[in-house]
């Protein structure tokens, strides 16, 4: 038997879930409007600075440490 806890936070269109069985975990669903935000702002970060070092480069690791950010919530 699988039980499910919606934590009620939605941050930003993130909604957090935690799941209990077997083993606990959690999960994070984004929805499609905060998802068209974010790959908006990312495509303007390319365009405007290309996927060097000045760009994509750099940026990838700034979406990374704020999505395991959420992960400690």
């Amino acid at each position: 038997m699988s039980t499910e806890v919606s934590s009620g936070e939605e941050m930003n269109g993130i909604e957090r879930t935690e799941h209990f069985s077997p083993e606990y975990d959690v999960t994070y669903k984004w929805d499609t409007p905060y998802l068209d935000r974010l790959f908006a702002v990312l495509i303007e970060v390319i365009e405007a600075h290309g996927l060097g070092n000045d760009g994509w480069h750099s940026v990838r690791w700034e979406v990374y440490d704020q999505s395991i950010g959420l992960t400690v919530l």
